[in-house]
């Protein structure tokens, strides 16, 4: 979002940069308004993927919806993930004002609750999990699955499961 600038955006849009500022203060406004917008779009494919019998499967299919949102809306997966000056980012660990990282906490803890996850702090567990997601689509869309979607899902899923089963275990 760096090389976005009001009077590009302007021209692509057809209109002059002093209209885009009688509707946003700023650049950092209008990326903000992206963020929010592609925020809303994760949640909505997280909630529709918030399915499954057991608490661990439940978080595995929430991560698939993380996977589905990140391949179908390519554009907003960038806006979230590399879009600097945002005011709703999180510093973590600690209370969390996302509530797309609030319902994958909350199916963390209900894993926990289930003893599918070790007891102690769902926060850090919770991002682990969103760590090991994000790097690993980020691996995906670097090319360094040569391209193959289904055999990508399978490596995701497994590396995903393998995570869960070692986050069973206690710290030693």
């Amino acid at each position: 979002m760096s090389s976005l600038s009001m009077r590009r955006l302007a021209e692509q849009l057809g209109v002059t940069a002093g209209a885009l500022y009688r509707h946003f203060r700023d650049k950092d406004a209008i990326v903000q308004q992206l963020v929010d917008e592609a925020n809303r779009s994760l949640g909505q494919y997280l909630k529709a993927g918030d399915t499954g019998a057991s608490a661990r499967s439940r978080l595995l299919a929430l991560c698939d919806a993380y996977l589905q949102f990140a391949f179908e809306q390519p554009g907003y997966y960038d806006v979230l993930l590399h879009s600097t000056g945002r005011r709703d980012l999180d510093l973590l660990p600690g209370p969390t004002k996302s509530e797309n990282f609030a319902l994958l906490l909350a199916r963390v803890s209900d894993a926990q609750g289930e003893r599918e996850l070790r007891s102690g702090t769902a926060v850090e567990l919770a991002i682990s999990l969103w760590g090991l997601m994000h790097g690993l689509v980020g691996l995906y869309r670097q090319g360094r699955f040569g391209g193959d979607l289904v055999a990508f899902r399978r490596v995701y899923m497994q590396s995903l499961k393998d995570l869960l089963t070692g986050l069973r275990e206690p710290i030693p």
